[in-house]
């Protein structure tokens, strides 16, 4: 677990210097690692992915990684279901 959180670490410092195609890069790796053990933390990394694929302009891919992150949200009653629906609402207004 102590390797996929560095990387997320790393991916919230990406995403403030706005490096966000190596943000997602990275991401992908927390995202296969977190699978193994950490269903919020990987509902977490779905909605980042979301928001670089946002910012970066593809917002359809943004919606689908925002609504897997919300289907596994739902499935298990996680906290960050909330943070889920609220991105899944902004890109569904754009």
């Amino acid at each position: 677990m102590g390797e996929s959180i560095a990387i997320y670490n790393m991916v919230c410092i990406l995403f403030k210097i706005e490096a966000y195609q190596e943000a997602i890069e990275n991401l992908q790796k927390a995202l296969e690692l977190f699978s193994k053990i950490d269903s919020n933390s990987v509902v977490n990394t779905l909605c980042k992915l979301a928001e670089c694929y946002q910012i970066l302009g593809n917002y359809k891919l943004a919606l689908q990684y925002c609504e897997k992150g919300l289907e596994i949200a739902n499935k298990f009653n996680l906290p960050s279901i909330k943070n889920c629906q609220q991105l899944q609402e902004r890109l569904k207004n754009l």
